[in-house]
């Protein structure tokens, strides 16, 4: 028996793993970002202070909000969005199902993603009540959303429910989301 440690930042690897691969014997275990009073308390207690940054105390949304992500990374994530609210047109050559959601499920998913941003998830069945469950898998198969199936490797969410839990992809899609919501709709 050997051990192998693989890392990615693909939120499908380990299915990727387990299904492509067929590792039956295979372990997850997600280290993600810190929530955000978790990363606002160590800004505040140890960036602040090392750097003597005063004029930036109790301004950590404001200093998330634009060093969030790479520039980049984020207007990828501004596009990729754009394309998720034209389902029609959206196809991927790995996919051979299409997507099954709309424009108007689509955004009323970012609404309840950007509302939950605090708490870093929305449940699965809280998403049920806004948009049908085939719908959400779709969001899910089209990398829109993230979907943990148990709490058992959410280590980057505080307190995380033993419900299934979706999040956004990544911090940049959230902020992409976000400025979509605030500006659009």
């Amino acid at each position: 028996h050997f051990h192998v440690v693989l890392t990615s930042s693909d939120s499908f690897f380990f299915n990727w793993i387990v299904d492509y691969l067929n590792v039956l014997h295979a372990s997850s275990y997600i280290v993600g970002d810190l929530s955000k009073k978790e990363a606002e308390e160590y800004f505040e207690k140890h960036v602040l202070p090392r750097y003597g940054c005063k004029e930036l105390e109790g301004k950590f949304d404001h200093v998330r909000k634009i060093t969030a992500s790479k520039f980049s990374v984020y207007k990828s994530e501004c596009l990729k969005l754009i394309h998720g609210l034209y389902p029609r047109n959206v196809k991927y050559a790995d996919k051979s199902n299409k997507p099954l959601w709309t424009n108007n499920d689509f955004i009323k998913t970012m609404e309840v993603l950007v509302k939950a941003e605090n708490q870093g998830y929305i449940l699965e069945d809280d998403l049920i009540n806004v948009i049908e469950p085939k719908q959400i898998n779709s969001l899910v198969d089209y990398n829109f959303l993230y979907c943990r199936q148990n709490s058992n490797f959410a280590y980057d969410i505080i307190n995380p429910s033993d419900k299934i839990i979706l999040t956004a992809m990544n911090q940049p899609s959230l902020r992409a989301m976000e400025h979509y919501i605030l500006n659009y709709i």
